[in-house]
């Protein structure tokens, strides 16, 4: 199924279903996240560590459009079970790399509460 706009393609959803190319706009997108669909829960490791070796770009699509984001060849060296897809066309998971971005502000905040605790006195 191809839903166009004039000349565009603007959404595209292969007959198996699930898989989208193109623009797709909603007031809000949730993931399922419920804990009692998760076992082996742990905080992540080195939080800051792993964000460091991520690089946040701006970047032209080939096809058009300018946009930002990261590279999934860089977020498999970090988190590789945020990048999905193949070898030729990989995907990122934006979703997981929020737990690594929530750990790295709790790491850094409570570095600045140390900092903070030594000027006091």
């Amino acid at each position: 199924i191809i839903k166009t706009e004039g000349q565009n393609t603007r959404l595209t959803i292969n007959r198996a279903g699930g898989v989208f190319t193109g623009v797709a706009t909603a007031t809000q997108f949730d993931a399922t996240s419920d804990v009692a669909l998760k076992e082996n829960i742990e905080v992540i490791d080195e939080p800051i560590t792993k964000l460091s070796e991520l690089k946040g770009v701006t970047f032209d699509w080939k096809a058009g459009g300018h946009s930002v984001g990261v590279i999934a060849q860089d977020v498999e060296k970090v988190l590789p079970t945020a990048v999905g897809g193949s070898d030729d066309r990989k995907t990122v998971n934006y979703n997981a790399i929020i737990g690594l971005l929530v750990e790295s502000v709790k790491d850094q905040q409570k570095q600045i509460e140390e900092l903070k605790s030594l000027l006091d006195k």
